[in-house]
Formats: structure tokens, sequence, C-alpha cells
């Protein structure tokens, strides 16, 4: 494997767990929109990153997904 493929699989590895972690906590009366909105900000951002990564694309230090997209 390349270290692109390699990099891209961590970070979709690391998406999955922030949407496993969203998925969780959804259903709590507790959770807040804002613990709810960053982990599912956290597992596109980390999904955009994994793609960009497996195309060989520069992958900015963003948040911003409008610009990862």
């Amino acid at each position: 494997m390349t270290p692109a493929l390699d990099e891209a699989r961590r970070l979709l590895r690391l998406a999955l767990r922030d949407s496993d972690t969203f998925a969780l906590l959804f259903p709590l009366p507790q959770a807040t929109m804002a613990a709810l909105g960053f982990h599912a900000q956290q597992a596109v951002e980390k999904a955009l990153k994994a793609v960009c990564t497996k195309q060989s694309m520069e992958v900015r230090r963003t948040h911003d997904l409008a610009a990862l997209g």
C-alpha cells in the first residue's frame, strides 16, 4: 500500500469513530446540539480529507467543510 492510501484509511477509521459517537449520542435526550454537531462535523471533515488524500490532493489544515468539498 502507498502512504497516501494508508493515511486515507486512517482518516476514514477516525471518521467512522466520530460517526459512531454521533449515533450513540443522538437518541439521548441530554445530548446537546453542540456535541452532536461537533461529532457530525468531524466525521464529515475526516471523510472528505480521506477522499482528498486518496486522490493525492493537497489537504489543507482547515475545518471548513465547504473548502474541503
